[in-house]
């Protein structure tokens, strides 16, 4: 996301290097949970990991669910199922955005995001569930 100074505040306010995803409806916000219950350890160990922590890269988390579902209560991945975006984000000024350096800085922050993304693009296209950003 490309964004000079957003003087409007109708996006993001700067410029950021995004992954994974961003308020998906809510039949994929499910699937998503769901998997994050049965294996929820895969993306806590990535947080911890080197590779996100030398990243620079975030965790956007305010914004979550109020209250937990009851399935979900009794899961381990709690913080993480109350999620509303599963999205990593790394704020960029634009001085680095003209910098000669630029391109390799976006290629390495989505190398060290690969992990997170996979997890939750197998999770969507192994559920069969038709990707459409459409509720349906």
């Amino acid at each position: 996301y490309l964004q000079p100074n957003d003087e409007d505040g109708e996006y993001f306010s700067t410029t950021m290097i995004g992954a994974g995803i961003y308020a998906p409806p809510a039949r994929l916000a499910k699937i998503i949970r769901e998997a994050i219950d049965d294996e929820g350890e895969i993306l806590e160990q990535y947080l911890l990991s080197d590779t996100f922590k030398n990243s620079n890269l975030q965790l956007i988390d305010n914004e979550k669910l109020r209250a937990l579902p009851k399935q979900w209560k009794e899961s381990p991945h709690q913080e993480l199922i109350k999620l509303k975006h599963w999205m990593l984000a790394q704020y960029i000024d634009e001085k680095e955005v003209e910098s000669d350096n630029f391109i390799n800085k976006v290629v390495n922050t989505f190398r060290a995001a690969h992990s997170w993304n996979s997890f939750l693009n197998q999770t969507l296209i192994e559920s069969g569930e038709n990707l459409s950003w459409k509720n349906k």
